[in-house]
């Protein structure tokens, strides 16, 4: 066979010895058994052990798993509005940042901007989220506070690529979300398609 498939025995069939892992004393062949091998057998008594603790561990009786049904009744219930608040991250990760960071003051990342636009990249904004990251993730804070400062954070880098056209005259943003997008009348589409209402 194959290199992922060696096979010991011409006749194909594998020895009860190769499925438990144990080494056979002597060399005759193994018997079959009558009696079918019980089910724990060959394993680790810690294991037996931690598996006996664990059934004795009393199930909460009023404990029961949400069914699909319920979630989706949640979930409909609950408002669907977006707001621009609800945009912005309310977590920041400071190795992910520090990540960024390093990279574009690293050989490789200047390399790339020197490749792309033919000059050396300023990294002072990825170091100051970084630094900003550090402050605001301290542990002095509360997590309201926290994510109220991530939040003005991201709304105040996002407000210098605001400066300017923006696909927003274009776009209306939306201020709700899509229950099922695609759960539509394809013929009467077609038909309002055809007459120009659409």
């Amino acid at each position: 066979m194959g290199w992922l498939w060696s096979s010991r025995n011409p006749s194909g069939s594998v020895k009860p010895s190769e499925l438990t892992g144990e080494i056979p004393t002597d060399s005759a062949p193994a018997e079959p058994t009558t009696d079918a091998p019980s089910k724990n057998a060959g394993t680790d008594p810690d294991f037996q052990a931690l598996l006996s603790s664990l059934a004795t561990i009393p199930k909460p009786k009023n404990a029961q798993l949400p069914s699909p049904a319920s979630s989706e009744t949640d979930a409909a219930s609950d408002d669907r509005t977006i707001t621009p608040e609800s945009l912005y991250p309310t977590e920041m990760s400071c190795r992910a940042v520090f990540d960024l960071a390093f990279y574009c003051q690293s050989l490789g990342g200047q390399f790339n901007n020197v490749y792309r636009y033919g000059t050396l990249r300023d990294c002072r904004g990825e170091w100051s989220q970084f630094w900003f990251c550090m402050r605001a993730n301290k542990g002095f804070l509360g997590d309201k506070e926290r994510e109220n400062r991530i939040m003005n954070h991201y709304k105040k880098r996002e407000m210098k690529y605001r400066v300017g056209a923006s696909s927003e005259e274009v776009w209306e943003p939306r201020t709700r979300m899509v229950d099922s997008a695609f759960d539509w009348d394809l013929e009467a589409a077609e038909k309002a398609e055809a007459e120009g209402k659409l």
